[in-house]
C-alpha cells in the first residue's frame, strides 16, 4: 500500500480530529482534576469555563495548522 491510497482517509481523520477532540478534553480534565462528570455536570461553572477555554485553544491551533496540514497532505500526491 503506498501513501496516495491512504492520503484520503488521513485528511478524513484529521477533520475528524476536532470532532474527537471534546470528548477527550472533557474526559482528561476530569482525569487531571479527579472530578467525576456529574460533579461536572452539577458543580461550580468555573470547570465549565475552563474547559470551554481549553477547547477554544484547540480550535485555534486546529485552525492554524489545518492550512499546514493540507499542504503537505496534497504535497506528498
Amino acid at each position: 500500500m503506498d501513501i496516495e491510497y491512504r492520503l484520503p482517509v488521513l485528511r478524513v481523520i484529521w477533520k475528524l480530529l476536532i470532532l474527537a477532540a471534546f470528548p477527550l478534553l472533557v474526559w482528561g480534565y476530569l482525569k487531571g482534576t479527579g472530578l467525576s462528570f456529574t460533579q461536572l455536570d452539577a458543580g461550580t461553572n468555573i470547570h465549565k469555563m475552563i474547559i470551554f477555554a481549553l477547547y477554544l485553544v484547540l480550535i485555534l491551533a486546529w485552525w492554524w495548522l489545518n492550512p499546514k496540514v493540507l499542504r503537505f497532505l496534497s504535497r506528498r500526491r
